[in-house]
Order: C-alpha cells, then sequence, then structure tokens
C-alpha cells in the first residue's frame, strides 16, 4: 500500500473534485489531513494516485517528498513511484 497526504486541508470543492477522479480508489479527508491510498498491484489505484500527483506537483507547484520505512523524512521527489510507502505533498509556501 502507499499514501499520498496532503499536508494542508482541501477546500470542500477541491475534496469534490478529486473525489471525481479518483472513484474507486480510497480516499479519505479526516481531521483536515488528505490522504489518497493505493494499492501497487491495482493499476486504477496506481494511475489515480500518479494523476494527482502530476496535478499538485506539475501544475499546482506542491513539492513532494517520500518518507522512508521507518517514518523518517527521505527526500524531495519530482515522479510519482508506485512502489514507495508514503509520500507527502506541500504547497508552495508564500513570501511575504
Amino acid at each position: 500500500m502507499g499514501e499520498l497526504s496532503f499536508m494542508v486541508p482541501l477546500t470542500k470543492g477541491q475534496v469534490e473534485e478529486l473525489q471525481r477522479d479518483v472513484a474507486g480508489s480510497k480516499f479519505q479527508v479526516i481531521s483536515g489531513d488528505t490522504k489518497l491510498i493505493w494499492d501497487a498491484d491495482n493499476k486504477d489505484e496506481v494511475e489515480a494516485a500518479a494523476e494527482t500527483f502530476r496535478r499538485l506537483v506539475e501544475k499546482k507547484r506542491y513539492a513532494a517528498f517520500a518518507v522512508d520505512k521507518k517514518g523518517e523524512q527521505g527526500k524531495k521527489i519530482t515522479a510519482f513511484d508506485a512502489d514507495l510507502e508514503k509520500i507527502i505533498l506541500v504547497p508552495p509556501l508564500a513570501g511575504g
């Protein structure tokens, strides 16, 4: 199992859009933490997670980080890898 975890809550409209896009995949929003979970052996779940990753990283400029099996910070990544256990996505920070 793999997991995309969003560090900030999404708006209701963004959640609804993602739910439409990942229909049939395990998608949950709990206390502002949004997660999309995939099974590496399930082609449809992997494609939904990969498309969500691409949309947020390439189009919305989120930063993506792989987390190692011990839960410790991993490295920054720029491409989706279905074999990763967990990916954390962080929205771009606004300067001030």
